[in-house]
């Protein structure tokens, strides 16, 4: 029996809530980078303006550097940084077998060839198509292929779904559990992000107190001499200026 229009329906909102959680976790980790390099600052200048003994040699030192949850991801993440290689689009084949020793599974293969039809470069010069549309299936494809590479099957599922292709080879069920397994992976980089320092740091810009404490914690983890209580107040509250 083939998949329900209102199980069909279930899929396509959890795959629409995987995209907005990894959306997410993708804002969440950039303003954490934001926050570290505020922190990073206020540091720098409490160094250079430190001239004592100790300053100079916390200087010659090695000294840790801040955690920032959401910067290193697994090779298959979502979030990943490298650099796109050059393909010759041209040469795509829509059929993974044909050039491809990679053991892919039939509900994988389906839903990869739907994806092919919609997004293949070669299948979009004759539509008429707005320049956002054209932009999502670009970039669908280069997913699905990026997927493929990594024999990550769950992501094949996830993009086709995101087209509305289905495939009537995986249950319901398995299918839904499949995308919660994506989901869960963004829902913990998101929480990550709230555990780090650099989070508490940023979502606290009111609490002054809090704020002092953070900066002194992480002073005194690379033995750099805190200073007194109202410098670094001092130095905190011209970051708004």
């Amino acid at each position: 029996m083939g998949l329900s229009k209102a199980y069909k329906k279930r899929i396509v909102s959890s795959a629409k809530l995987v995209k907005s959680t990894r959306l997410m976790a993708e804002e969440m980790s950039l303003q954490n980078k934001d926050y570290a390099i505020e922190i990073e600052n206020i540091i720098s200048i409490i160094k250079s303006e430190n001239i004592s003994k100790s300053a100079k040699q916390s200087e010659s030192s090695s000294t840790n550097s801040l955690t920032i949850f959401g910067e290193d991801t697994d090779d298959d993440s979502f979030f990943q940084s490298k650099e796109k290689e050059n393909k010759n689009t041209e040469n795509l084949n829509t059929d993974p077998e044909e050039s491809d020793p990679i053991t892919i599974p039939a509900w994988a293969k389906e839903i990869w060839r739907e994806i092919m039809k919609i997004c293949h470069p070669d299948k979009l010069i004759s539509k008429e198509l707005s320049i956002e549309e054209r932009f999502l299936r670009n970039s669908t494809m280069e997913n699905a292929m990026a997927a493929h590479d990594q024999e990550n099957w769950d992501e094949i599922l996830y993009l086709g779904v995101l087209l509305d292709r289905f495939t009537e080879k995986l249950s319901g069920k398995k299918q839904m559990s499949k995308l919660d397994v994506l989901y869960n992976k963004s829902a913990v980089k998101i929480h990550e992000i709230q555990q780090s320092v650099t989070w508490e740091w940023g979502t606290s810009w009111e609490n002054i107190e809090k704020r002092v404490l953070i900066i002194s914690f992480l002073l005194a983890s690379q033995n750099i001499p805190v200073p007194d209580k109202d410098i670094l107040i001092d130095k905190i509250s011209k970051l708004d200026l």
